[in-house]
């Protein structure tokens, strides 16, 4: 644990197994708003009197109530003297925020005892929610249990807050001998129903779905969310360079918000119901980097997925925006020549090759996924 974070908290310590299961509770209510809270993280509270719940919550969608009001709303009067147990740490106020602040509230409330996950990214909270509480009387306790659970959840918001873009997911599926497709750019299916329903999850979990326009010519795709239960819709960003979207396409009929980009003098023939455009570029290039740069500042978006094809990926890779890379492995084997996951010039020695920070894998019915993290956002 960075020495920092124990400066700020006073101490540390392991649960023991009753307080374990009340924050593991905690995690599982973040956890169950993700992408609907954007672009605040997703935050779970407990409250815990005599070792029974009195109250709990999640983070409400942007402009409602956090975590712990939610929470200490249920708990009543039984929040005095109760036990907190919160993902992240309790905001304060700062100018600008539309919210009132937690510690307030968990002072007002008489409780305790203050267990949280993690220091808040946000350099305007960071560390001043756990100072006021302390100051106020109430003991609080850092936990490293379920820390690293805590940190991925909310990556994306610890970007966004820290550095206003977006934090940009690549998935790709592709074959056990590393294939997208074929050569005749055949792809379905490579990876089981199990996996495209993990896919949908995923969308339901960010606030835009970016692909260029060969996939849209190649397999007319939908991008988006399709679950038994329902979800937003995420903004589908197509990179269109000389506006080639037929009509017929579903990006452009089917309704759903949409945002083309095109080179300067090519996008007036995309117009389209909930459909906008934005003109950027030069000398035939649309520069990634300022796409979300542009993303994160006009439209609020804290997190992309973007979806492929090939040279996209390959261009945001090569232009240093990929925080996260999300590989489906599927059960199947081209066994020659096919598309590569990054369609371009590769790097020539394995010593300029981009790093990989942290990976691990996943076992998913059939398929395997892997989770590479080419940048960390964790606040420690």
């Amino acid at each position: 644990m960075h020495i920092l974070c124990v400066d700020i908290i006073g101490k540390t310590q392991k649960f023991f197994m009753q307080d374990k299961t009340f924050f593991s509770l905690a995690l599982s209510l973040a956890q169950s708003v993700k992408g609907h809270t954007s672009p605040n993280p997703a935050v779970g509270c407990v409250i815990v009197k005599e070792n029974r719940v009195v109250g709990q919550g999640a983070t409400k969608p942007y402009g409602q109530s956090h975590a712990e009001i939610v929470a200490l709303r249920e708990a009543g009067k039984e929040a005095k003297g109760a036990t907190v147990y919160v993902t992240l740490e309790p905001c304060v106020w700062y100018p600008g925020k539309r919210t009132p602040p937690c510690t307030d509230a968990l002072i007002e409330a008489g409780v305790k005892k203050v267990y949280i996950g993690s220091l808040d990214p946000n350099p305007s909270v960071r560390g001043k929610g756990v100072q006021k509480l302390r100051e106020a009387g109430i003991e609080v306790v850092f936990t490293e249990d379920y820390h690293r659970e805590i940190l991925d959840l909310n990556q994306d918001f610890s970007k966004y807050i820290q550095t206003g873009l977006p934090y940009v997911i690549a998935k790709y599926a592709m074959t056990i001998d590393g294939q997208i497709a074929t050569q005749q750019r055949d792809s379905h299916w490579i990876t089981s129903e199990e996996a495209r329903e993990r896919v949908h999850i995923l969308r339901s979990q960010v606030d835009a779905i970016m692909v260029g326009i060969g996939t849209v010519l190649a397999d007319n795709p939908h991008l988006t969310v399709r679950l038994k239960t329902p979800s937003r819709q995420p903004l589908r960003v197509i990179i269109d360079p000389y506006g080639r979207t037929p009509p017929e396409a579903h990006v452009r009929r089917d309704g759903h918000p949409t945002l083309f980009i095109t080179l300067p003098g090519y996008g007036q023939s995309l117009s389209a119901p909930n459909v906008s455009v934005w003109e950027m570029g030069k000398n035939k290039t649309i520069p990634m980097r300022e796409v979300f740069e542009r993303l994160g500042k006009e439209k609020r978006i804290s997190s992309v997925l973007v979806e492929g094809g090939g040279r996209l990926l390959y261009r945001c890779l090569h232009e240093d925006t990929i925080d996260k890379l999300l590989v489906f492995i599927g059960g199947k084997l081209i066994g020659g020549r096919g598309i590569p996951p990054f369609d371009g010039e590769g790097a020539k020695k394995l010593s300029e090759a981009p790093p990989i920070k942290r990976f691990y894998a996943e076992n998913l019915a059939h398929d395997v996924i892997i989770h590479a993290y080419l940048k960390m956002w964790d606040v420690e």
